[in-house]
């Protein structure tokens, strides 16, 4: 044999060789492929949850809330279409989309998390389990995990907390305040670092754009507050579970919508971080935009939550029931679990925002929380305050709302008991206030009775009505210049070109002391600034605007539009142990 038959006799072997290698490492893969898929399917027929990217902590939250196959039937039936193959294709690109949508959001932010925010469980009905707390303990503990490391030195650890919620000057002079500091490595350079971050902060571009979104009282207990065998005013016998599955979020839903409007890189500002008054040279008061300064890639928002007041037809539909002062003399929620026992925690927006707040500092600007809006007419914060429908010896009841004082009469003879602890529910409400000041929050008038301000009624009950919030609401909160407007009615038609300044209620609004105005519009970022005062509209992200999204995309031709978008996936998001479809 030839050396060139030799030669092309081995190019022949080691081909064959190669090729048993490539079957072989084929068969290998199939066959592990095979063991991953058997594991999964066993994991899942245990009752275990299977989320994006094969965690089981957070990701739970997302798989919970992906829409089961009788829950898109809802969806349908309530858009109108028939099912038909256009509506499969239509489904089967919605779960696409939803797992693009939680892959791709933490990239779309720009800022990835520091750590991974923990999410409250579910149980096995798919309502979130509260944690239980001792009553009377008035003890929370946060619901995330901290990120931010701590360093074991309390000084630092305050300027790192200071300096994530971009106070870099605020950090600086809380280390600066420490004798002997230039001779501490650790923090030198932390202030280094702190100059740093600084100098590279960006005025935020266009303030007339940022996002306002708001809330109301969140429902702890679905399966109180859905049902409609519990779900009844005892004031008018009417069925609440079609109000509250419209206009409410439960504590689910606002947990994620932190948590995905946290990793999409907002980060919460007061509204006079946005515009404030500045002092002209000739000495007047003009109101300004101002510079908000956040790392590239922030996007500011504003937050506010209405009817803080726990409205007595509430009672017992799985509210909280009250604020209260924590040991820690912050805001906390009282409860009234369904046996009648109480339990103390964060159990509305006021004390889960801070908790949230607590654990990511990046996400408020300068400590920067919401603004509790509140009417007058059943007190505030659970305390049954108003002398005009809980005290029997008021002596200014015929001062207000003479046009109608018969109708007054007759209801708060049949609706409202006489409270004989006014005065003590009085003290405990300021000192409520006074913890919601200190931790950072804000007050609006949200008007005296839930009033609509409009065109729709007269002058006069508006005066009264604005004269009234003044006298009861006010010197429990102190001074107060926001003033949130009720069911979405503006002060009169046409008002969008601009407050006039000759109008008869925008003339009381300023004597009475606001200077910042909110609506409710349904667009994102709609502001309005004049020389005399600031208007800002207000998303509402609830359960209508929350399945107005979701139908979006499984019926586009519904019509049905996501207003949501920019801030959250609805359909990662939506508590799916609502009644559906969510209809007014």
């Amino acid at each position: 044999m030839s050396q060139k038959d030799t030669e092309k006799n081995k190019r022949k072997k080691k081909k064959g060789t190669g090729l048993i290698v490539v079957c072989v490492t084929l068969l290998i893969l199939l066959f592990a492929v095979l063991i991953i898929l058997i594991w999964q399917i066993s994991r899942v027929g245990n009752g275990e949850m299977v989320g994006f990217g094969g965690k089981t902590g957070n990701t739970q939250a997302v798989s919970q809330n992906t829409p089961s196959v009788t829950q898109e039937a809802a969806l349908t039936s309530s858009s109108g279409s028939e099912t038909n193959g256009e509506e499969a294709q239509t489904q089967a690109q919605t779960e696409a989309a939803q797992a693009e949508s939680a892959a791709g959001q933490s990239e779309a932010a720009g800022q990835p998390t520091m750590m991974e925010p923990q999410t409250y469980e579910n149980d096995a009905n798919g309502n979130m389990i509260v944690p239980e707390r001792q009553p009377g303990s008035m003890e929370t503990e946060p619901a995330w995990e901290y990120v931010l490391e701590k360093t074991g030195d309390s000084v630092l650890d305050d300027a790192n907390y200071l300096a994530a919620m971009y106070d870099y000057d605020g950090a600086i002079a809380k280390i600066q305040s420490v004798s002997g500091y230039e001779s501490n490595a650790a923090y030198t350079a932390a202030i280094a670092d702190y100059e740093q971050r600084k100098s590279e902060a960006v005025v935020y571009a266009d303030n007339s754009t940022i996002p306002h979104i708001f809330f109301h009282t969140l429902v702890v207990d679905t399966s109180r507050a859905f049902d409609d065998n519990i779900a009844i005013s005892k004031q008018d016998g009417m069925n609440k579970v079609k109000d509250y599955n419209y206009v409410m979020t439960t504590v689910d839903e606002f947990c994620r919508i932190l948590e995905e409007m946290y990793t999409r890189g907002y980060v919460l500002v007061s509204i006079y971080d946005v515009a404030s008054y500045e002092t002209q040279a000739d000495g007047t008061q003009v109101m300004k935009y101002q510079p908000i300064y956040l790392p590239e890639g922030k996007k500011p928002f504003v937050l506010s939550v209405d009817d803080v007041s726990y409205y007595e037809y509430m009672t017992g539909h799985g509210f909280a029931s009250k604020l209260v002062v924590g040991e820690d003399g912050t805001p906390t929620s009282e409860y009234t679990n369904p046996d009648g026992s109480l339990s103390y925690g964060s159990y509305d927006v006021v004390p889960i925002l801070d908790d949230f707040v607590e654990t990511h500092p990046d996400f408020s600007y300068r400590g920067a929380k919401g603004i509790i809006a509140l009417t007058g007419y059943e007190g505030i914060f659970g305390y049954r305050t108003s002398d005009f429908w809980y005290n029997s010896n008021c002596d200014y009841f015929d001062q207000y709302f003479s046009w109608n004082l018969e109708n007054n009469l007759k209801k708060k003879q049949t609706m409202y008991q006489p409270n004989p602890n006014i005065e003590q529910d009085k003290e405990s409400a300021k000192q409520v206030a006074q913890a919601c000041r200190d931790d950072g929050w804000l007050f609006a008038s949200h008007t005296w009775g839930h009033n609509k301000v409009g065109d729709s009624g007269s002058y006069e009950r508006f005066e009264s009505d604005s004269r009234l919030w003044d006298r009861e609401v006010k010197p429990l909160l102190g001074d107060v210049d926001i003033i949130i407007y009720p069911q979405g009615e503006d002060l009169y038609e046409g008002s969008w070109r601009g407050y006039d300044p000759a109008n008869q209620k925008y003339q009381l609004l300023k004597e009475l002391g606001f200077n910042y105005f909110c609506s409710v519009d349904s667009n994102l970022g709609w502001t309005q600034l004049g020389n005399e005062y600031f208007r800002m509209g207000r998303a509402n992200v609830d359960g209508q605007r929350m399945w107005e999204a979701i139908s979006s995309y499984v019926d586009p031709s519904s019509g049905a539009k996501d207003r949501l978008s920019a801030l959250i996936d609805s359909r990662l998001v939506f508590d799916w142990s609502r009644p559906t479809p969510v209809t007014k």
